[in-house]
């Protein structure tokens, strides 16, 4: 019963964060909403990518190792909620290379769009599958793989 609570709890919260509830449209609509949505903060056009990589990325994913794990790639933004935590909000480099201060100098080969880093929190995943269902991503300080399946969040 309390894990149930928390549960709920969980999703209510992410639903009232990242304000995703009651938006049915389907998995492909949202990518598409997405990558031609315009918003203030975004940054300016010479500065955006949007690469396939990139459009493919755009929305919600849950693990699939642990399913309390919710990352959410956003525009050039890179949210992670899960259960026990308040969550995360950073923007991501999509590159051919790890940019964050880490990884920059490993001497692994350049691959175009497969490299996703975070400046702040000086982290970087080596994208190992993406298509519109599944995510499987390396996290380079480790080498363990994470594995995520695209999910609507809230649907009411």
């Amino acid at each position: 019963m309390k894990e149930l609570i928390k549960i709920t709890f969980f999703l209510i919260s992410f639903c009232i964060i990242f304000s995703g509830c009651g938006n049915k449209q389907t998995t492909q609509t949202n990518i598409d909403t997405v990558s031609k949505k315009t918003n203030l903060n975004q940054p300016n056009e010479s500065t955006v990518n949007t690469s396939l990589t990139m459009t493919l990325l755009q929305g919600s994913w849950q693990s699939l190792d642990d399913e309390s794990n919710y990352v959410i790639f956003e525009n050039n933004h890179r949210k992670e909620l899960a259960i026990e935590s308040n969550g995360t909000d950073e923007e991501f480099v999509l590159s051919e290379k790890c940019m964050n201060k880490s990884d920059a100098n490993n001497g692994i080969p350049s691959e175009k769009d497969k490299y996703i880093s975070c400046l702040q929190s000086d982290m970087c995943w080596y994208i190992v599958k993406l298509d519109s269902v599944n995510l499987e991503l390396s996290y380079m300080g480790r080498g363990n793989t994470l594995r995520y399946m695209k999910t609507v969040l809230c649907d009411n």
